[in-house]
């Protein structure tokens, strides 16, 4: 394989003596080469040769990936974020698998504060939203994901999110780290928009993340939408325990919603729940001021 290399090498080298410029096919498949062959230290001097007047070989965003991914593997951040600063010293755009490997190293190597000034940029230039490039996926954002929503900043892993889903990327894990972000930060109705969005696209959650947002809608009031993902639990085969049913059919009562309050009644009966005698009397109240 060496051997290979080498020739491939002094090909390479004979093109450039002769005053031709190889193309960009060429050019990416010998930096895959050596970087397969761990000729790190060769790609750095073909690219410190890069971007002159003479017209010489200018690496394109897959050439910088490449390398950069041939680092990652080695554990090299200073090596790949160096490669990054190439990339902006020649104009080379980034796309979304740049980023992606940038954010998820200086995560593995502890970070965070790194990895969120890279996450940022990434959702203002939208690269996530350009046709060009590679797909994006999912499932490389979510230690970030994971890091926002523990550090109260699920606003900002949302955006990147939906960035995302436009993209048609989807993930269950990302839902449900969104999702129980929002409850954490008492922001229990964009919890419950992400709860839509991730029913519509086929995904279940599980029987956490649905208790914890109808935990969260109750504490903030809002036993409509806890009724209403309660419904949606039922439907999704997750059977609420008791004490949420009960909690949940109290508020409504408080509220005075006679309609919802008659549903989860049924709804009860249906699931066969046991009732608490005072929440039933009051419900019962409730229904008879409304004429009901």
């Amino acid at each position: 394989e060496k051997l290979e290399i080498d020739e491939a090498l002094d090909v390479f080298e004979e093109i450039a003596c002769r005053g031709l410029k190889p193309n960009e096919i060429t050019c990416n498949t010998l930096v895959q080469g050596l970087c397969e062959a761990r000729m790190l230290n060769k790609v750095k001097e073909i690219l410190d040769g890069c971007g002159g007047e003479n017209g010489g070989f200018v690496p394109d965003t897959c050439t910088f990936n490449t390398l950069m991914n041939a680092h990652c593997s080695d554990g090299n951040l200073d090596g790949v974020f160096k490669i990054f600063q190439k990339m902006s010293e020649l104009k080379v755009h980034p796309d979304s698998a740049t980023y992606s490997m940038l954010i998820r190293s200086f995560c593995e190597k502890g970070n965070f504060e790194k990895a969120e000034g890279l996450f940022r940029e990434l959702y203002e230039k939208e690269i996530l939203l350009h046709d060009a490039g590679c797909t994006p996926l999912v499932a490389s954002y979510n230690p970030m994901f994971r890091y926002l929503t523990q550090s109260g900043k699920t606003e900002m892993a949302e955006k990147v999110f939906k960035q995302l889903l436009k993209r048609g990327r989807q993930d269950a894990s990302a839902f449900k780290t969104i999702m129980m972000g929002h409850c954490r930060e008492g922001t229990v109705k964009a919890a419950f928009e992400i709860l839509v969005l991730m029913l519509r696209r086929d995904f279940v959650p599980d029987f956490e993340t649905y208790e914890s947002l109808i935990e969260g809608l109750l504490e903030k009031d809002e036993p409509i939408l806890a009724h209403e993902t309660l419904e949606k639990m039922l439907k999704s085969s997750h059977l609420p325990r008791t004490s949420i049913f009960h909690r949940t059919l109290a508020r409504l009562v408080n509220k005075g919603c006679a309609h919802e309050s008659f549903s989860m009644l049924m709804l009860m009966l249906e699931k066969k729940i046991r009732h608490n005698l005072n929440i039933a009397t009051d419900t019962v109240n409730v229904l008879f001021k409304a004429g009901m």
